[in-house]
């Protein structure tokens, strides 16, 4: 009881500091980052004050524990923004929903309903792709180590394969839970004097470890965007991912890389023996990712648009 009086008032405090805020500033939109406790608060706001609302979902407010209240958020922010058009499909029931997910059923209109796409700002963008060889092929994929991101799949596909291919290697960036796990199967697959796990990392060093790589693969289970693909894009590596989040947005199929489908090992293994094989068509690849993520994952590109939409909510009350 006295735990739940102590988050009660904290909620509170925050509430009233909030609401002070966006008096004294005379704020005309909100902008909720995060499907649930943002977004509700954004909801009381709008309830005292009559000031419109936006809501940018982010993935795990959909895909891992909803919001109680996520019905009315739907039904009542002004704007919703998911930030890839997987999440948009899941919203408006395009999309069988992840094992184990269920959302709310809410009518949506298309004019409510806008993809917010992450971007990266120019300076995180590569120079050139990296120097691809046959001699070595550093395999890498970034993320808290977590069943849910698949590096244990990943593991699977690429071990069989390093009799074909001796320079092969293994570089998870990042930590987590399955660092231990890992290493052990590694040993067990007779791998493990080709798998480097960095630990956690922060953002230059992870672009500088991805950039010292020749191929990135994600093979998430689900993803709301799935910053570290487009990352290693920018960093000019081809790539390999499965079907989720904005994957398939930033790979073209054949062109700067392969999608598969979640926890499919066998077609993962697929894709990695065609690209270790091809050094020539991983340089090629990658300066296809370069290129595309440059083109359409700019900050400069993207924010001008969202910019509109927000001035449009705040002047007119529809985005």
């Amino acid at each position: 009881g006295q735990a739940g009086l102590r988050q009660g008032f904290h909620e509170w405090s925050n509430w009233r500091r909030i609401l002070a805020f966006v008096r004294k500033h005379k704020c005309n939109v909100i902008d909720a980052h995060w499907g649930a406790e943002a977004a509700e608060t954004a909801l009381r706001i709008k309830a005292t004050l009559g000031i419109p609302v936006s809501v940018t979902f982010h993935g795990g407010d959909l895909c891992q524990t909803p919001s109680p209240a996520l019905g009315d958020i739907l039904q009542k922010a002004d704007l919703l923004q998911p930030v890839s058009q997987y999440l948009a499909d899941l919203l408006t029931g395009k999309r069988p929903h992840p094992r184990g997910l269920t959302l709310p059923k809410v009518a949506i209109a298309p004019e409510r309903l806008a993809v917010r796409w992450h971007g990266l700002p120019a300076e995180a963008f590569a120079s050139s792709p990296p120097l691809q060889n046959d001699q070595e092929q550093i395999i890498a994929t970034a993320g808290r180590l977590d069943p849910e991101k698949g590096q244990r799949d990943l593991l699977e596909a690429a071990a069989p394969l390093a009799g074909e291919f001796p320079g092969m290697k293994l570089r998870f960036i990042g930590g987590g839970q399955l660092a231990e796990p890992l290493r052990q199967r590694a040993a067990e697959l007779g791998v493990g004097d080709k798998v480097e796990i960095t630990g956690p990392l922060p953002w230059d060093r992870v672009l500088e470890a991805m950039r010292a790589s020749h191929l990135y693969v994600q093979a998430s289970h689900v993803e709301g965007f799935g910053m570290t693909l487009l990352e290693a894009a920018g960093q000019g590596l081809p790539l390999i991912a499965t079907r989720t989040g904005a994957h398939g947005q930033v790979i073209k199929e054949g062109v700067n890389g392969h999608l598969c489908e979640p926890c499919d090992v066998q077609a993962m293994r697929g894709h990695l023996r065609a690209m270790l094989a091809d050094a020539a068509l991983r340089a090629k690849m990658g300066a296809a990712s370069l290129a595309r993520a440059r083109a359409e994952f700019l900050f400069d590109t993207l924010m001008p648009g969202l910019e509109e939409r927000l001035m449009r909510l705040a002047n007119d009350g529809v985005a």
